[in-house]
């Protein structure tokens, strides 16, 4: 950076530095203070013109025009007098550079060691420690103990010592990762984040550049990519019983990864101002933080279906409607998901009509009349009651019509594809956009599956006959629409955006 330097303008600055002798602007952590003692004053003009003049002081480029010059003098002064606003980030992270801006978390990018969150759960930024948990829970408390674990069985063995593995519930898992109910990232932050596993954490360790630094007070390890990217790891200690213990020297941080050794011990990633090191057990109890990471982008992403694996999404496919992009009940596009009868908005077991909640022998004579079916009405698409895609993933969601399905075959090109493994079906529409239905069959009695090879999942109209409904029906070569289907067998939903 050139630094240029002329006397007669800065002596044009005499009557100003006069002012500004008399002038102060507290600003901690600001840019403008120069000789960093807390204010920003006519020492840090000083500073900034002795920088200039080669005589030693702190240069720099303050109104960034790529040159250390009286311009950055002018800056500086019209921010002591209050004519320019300090323009210094006031989130402490922001201004080290950690993050872009103060809505965290942030996703970082860290290259081979995969995407990081930039702070713990928990914590407001990555300069707060967060909450402390025990491996397997997912909500902070007042004491970290044997008697206080979720999944302690109790003293079976009566020795006092609350470490023995029979004494360890099997409930709880090996790895506990994106398991909303033992991931405390994924259950506080969503189905986008999750503990890191033990291969993680040695990827951070041994493909990032690691040192013990002090950010705004604050000790801890900053690991900076390949790429540039940094995050810090604050040391925060870590909680047993009702205290913290080691924080500001040590970090300990849970993975979703349970021992080898012991189902008393999980594996953590422990840091101070040595080292950092991976697959390192600890008691479970233990309140230690648990540092996120992205979930990698699931097949439907990377085939392009869909933006993030934080699924259902809206799928907008034009004439042919909003589509969600997976059946309810799937995980993702390529999940069969949950088998319904017509009109009700459970699974169960047995699939006939004696298991059917809406069927009443009147007769006694086990034949299924038409009048023994329940009216339930027409079209049952946005009632509660009745629609499983209501009663599961709530409005604006619903079961498609007959109609809205053959807007979709006809306002699309079908073609059908591999995805992941996954046979299935495919339908494009005009605008570039597509969803993707995987194979299902569809269910009778006992959870029998008939017709593996086609994909089948429920409309939300029916005929004037009660006992059937309509439904899609897709194979390699056609697709129908029917309405002679019996209600009580087991279909998957694909649901529809209320228009």
């Amino acid at each position: 950076m050139a630094i240029a330097f002329n006397p007669m303008k800065t002596f044009l600055y005499i009557p100003f530095l006069l002012l500004l002798c008399l002038t102060t602007v507290a600003q901690a952590q600001s840019k403008y203070d120069l000789n960093a003692d807390g204010n920003v004053n006519v020492g840090d003009v000083t500073s900034l013109v002795n920088a200039i003049l080669g005589k030693g002081g702190t240069g720099l480029d303050l109104n960034a025009d790529g040159s250390v010059n009286v311009g950055d003098v002018t800056k500086l002064v019209n921010v002591i007098l209050g004519k320019t606003p300090d323009d210094t980030p006031t989130d402490a992270a922001v201004r080290a550079g950690l993050c872009p801006d103060a809505n965290h978390p942030h996703q970082i990018d860290l290259g081979e060691a995969g995407t990081w969150a930039c702070c713990n759960v928990g914590a407001a930024s990555p300069l707060e420690y967060g909450g402390y948990f025990a491996w397997g829970e997912t909500m902070e408390k007042e004491v970290y103990s044997w008697d206080e674990y979720k999944y302690y069985l109790g003293d079976l063995n009566g020795n006092g010592s609350g470490d023995d593995e029979e004494e360890i519930s099997d409930d709880i898992g090996t790895d506990i990762c994106a398991n909303p109910l033992r991931d405390a990232a994924t259950a506080q932050w969503g189905e986008a984040w999750q503990m890191p596993n033990v291969e993680n954490t040695k990827m951070l360790a041994e493909t990032c550049a690691h040192e013990w630094v002090t950010i705004n007070g604050i000790n801890g390890r900053k690991f900076t990519a390949t790429n540039g990217n940094t995050i810090f790891l604050p040391a925060a200690g870590y909680r047993r019983d009702d205290y913290v213990n080691k924080d500001s020297e040590q970090g300990y941080y849970w993975t979703g990864t349970a021992s080898a050794d012991s189902k008393t011990l999980a594996y953590n990633f422990t840091l101070n101002s040595e080292r950092a090191r991976h697959s390192y057990d600890w008691y479970l109890i233990l309140g230690h933080t648990i540092r996120p990471v992205a979930k990698a982008p699931d097949a439907a992403v990377k085939a392009g279906l869909c933006p993030n694996n934080n699924h259902p999404h809206m799928i907008d496919l034009g004439e042919a409607g909003t589509w969600a992009c997976c059946n309810v009940g799937a995980k993702n596009p390529l999940e069969v998901g949950s088998y319904f009868s017509w009109g009700e908005t459970e699974e169960k077991e047995v699939y006939d009509w004696a298991n059917y909640k809406y069927w009443t022998d009147l007769n006694e004579d086990h034949f299924v009349a038409d009048d023994e079916v329940a009216d339930i009405g027409t079209d049952i698409s946005g009632k509660a009651q009745y629609d499983a895609a209501v009663a599961q993933w709530g409005s604006p969601w619903q079961m498609p019509t007959y109609e809205q399905f053959g807007k979709l075959a006809e306002n699309s090109e079908r073609s059908v594809e591999t995805i992941g493994d996954v046979v299935g079906t495919k339908f494009t529409a005009s605008n570039g956009q597509a969803i993707f239905f995987p194979i299902t069959g569809y269910l009778f009695g006992e959870r029998n599956i008939s017709n593996e090879g086609k994909v089948y999942f429920w409309l939300a109209t029916r005929s004037n006959t009660l006992k059937y409904a309509d439904y899609a029906e897709i194979d390699k070569t056609t697709w129908r629409r029917y309405n002679i289907c019996d209600r009580n067998r087991g279909l998957p939903i694909r649901a529809i955006a209320e228009e």
